[in-house]
């Protein structure tokens, strides 16, 4: 197609129509120009924006994970010094080898449930030494000749028995 058929078809045969079109194409082609050179300057202000808040991200980011790093050192710090604790309070009452044994049965305990475990120990490590179960009876010389000669109930009926089959 020719572009005098094209003007027919859409009733541009004239030149002055021409020249009032292309006054108003000139002036819509300006505007826009204008417009995508606003939206431009506005896109390189954005990116630009864009750039400084991705600094700070990454400048809160590298902080957060200092601090992270921290907490950890802290958090282990705090937990060595409570076992070193934990371990001198039951080294004390029950001796180092059932310390680290229980120690590593109850790391972790919190402290209430740890200083109920502790006590408990400290209880029966108090009743066993105060118990007549490990001390040393009857062996010692102040006993009497008649005490050490004085048989068992037991070993009287044991006796008897075999008296009588003899």
């Amino acid at each position: 197609m020719k572009l005098s058929d094209l003007m027919k078809r859409f009733g541009l045969s004239a030149k002055e129509e021409n020249a009032q079109v292309d006054l108003k194409d000139t002036a819509e082609v300006t505007e826009m120009l204008q417009v995508l050179e606003n939206q431009e300057t506005a896109l390189a202000e954005a990116l630009v924006e864009n750039d400084e808040l991705q600094a700070q991200v990454d400048s809160l980011q590298k902080q957060l994970s200092q601090f992270a790093e921290q907490k950890a050192a802290a958090e282990a710090d705090a937990k060595k010094v409570k076992m070193d604790a934990r371990m001198a309070s039951l080294s004390k009452e029950v001796g180092d080898e059932r310390a680290q044994k229980v120690l590593a049965a109850t790391e972790g305990m919190d402290d209430a449930a740890f200083q109920a475990i502790a006590d408990a120990l400290k209880m029966s490590a108090d009743n066993e030494a105060k118990s007549n179960l490990f001390t040393e009876q009857g062996a010692n010389e102040e006993v009497s000749a008649e005490a050490r000669n004085e048989e068992s109930t037991e070993m009287k009926l044991i006796k008897a028995k075999y008296k009588q089959s003899n």
